[in-house]
């Protein structure tokens, strides 16, 4: 019995049922080059998969659904602009419960890579970082920053990825509050702060990254 593949088929179908053909369509290209990036860093593609297909189930949820699985404080995920939840930064924590409570997954690495694929995190495993990355690079996001990622991921690996993803993201955020890359760490925003942490994580471990805790 192959319990990964089964939930993905589980996963699959519920997506296919009730996200819209845009998000599905998504998902499944995530999963993909999730497979592909995870190949090539070591991983289980099945995990990968798994992780691809649930990442964004909760996308379009309403915010009662959120507040059905229990979503009503979790403070970074709060614009500061008028206190209400991002589903941007949160819909990530939501699939991770929705893929333990509907689909019974327990494996610890897929939930935090399902949880943390928006922004990233200090000290992810490298099932995470895979999922952090074909979010992005997945072949139906175009433009010259995805494309960088893309660049990085295949002339220096994933750790080399994550890091320009996480810097590109970071300065997008950082210039839409109209502010520079040079900000000082305690003026950046709290919604912005998790994507800071993770760039600055990245930045400086390297590709030593993920080599104490890759997926066994």
């Amino acid at each position: 019995m192959d319990i990964l593949k089964d939930q993905f088929d589980a996963v699959y179908g519920f997506a296919r049922e009730t996200l819209s053909a845009e998000r599905f369509s998504h998902s499944l290209r995530v999963a993909e080059e999730a497979s592909r990036l995870g190949r090539a860093a070591g991983e289980d593609t099945r995990r990968c998969m798994l992780a691809g297909i649930l990442h964004d189930i909760c996308r379009e949820y309403t915010a009662e659904q959120y507040s059905s699985l229990g979503f009503t404080e979790v403070p970074f995920c709060c614009d500061p602009a008028n206190g209400k939840f991002d589903r941007a930064l949160m819909h990530g924590m939501a699939a991770a419960e929705t893929g333990r409570r509907r689909f019974g997954i327990t494996d610890e690495r897929v939930l935090e890579a399902v949880s943390w694929h928006t922004t990233g995190k200090p000290g992810m495993c490298r099932l995470a970082a895979v999922i952090f990355v074909a979010d992005y690079t997945e072949p139906g996001r175009e433009g010259e920053f995805f494309d960088r990622v893309r660049r990085a991921a295949e002339c220096f690996g994933l750790a080399a990825a994550v890091r320009e993803e996480a810097r590109l993201t970071l300065e997008h955020l950082l210039e839409k509050r109209g502010l520079g890359p040079d900000t000082a760490p305690e003026e950046i925003p709290a919604d912005i702060r998790r994507s800071y942490d993770t760039y600055k994580w990245a930045d400086e471990n390297g590709i030593s990254a993920f080599s104490a805790n890759a997926s066994e």
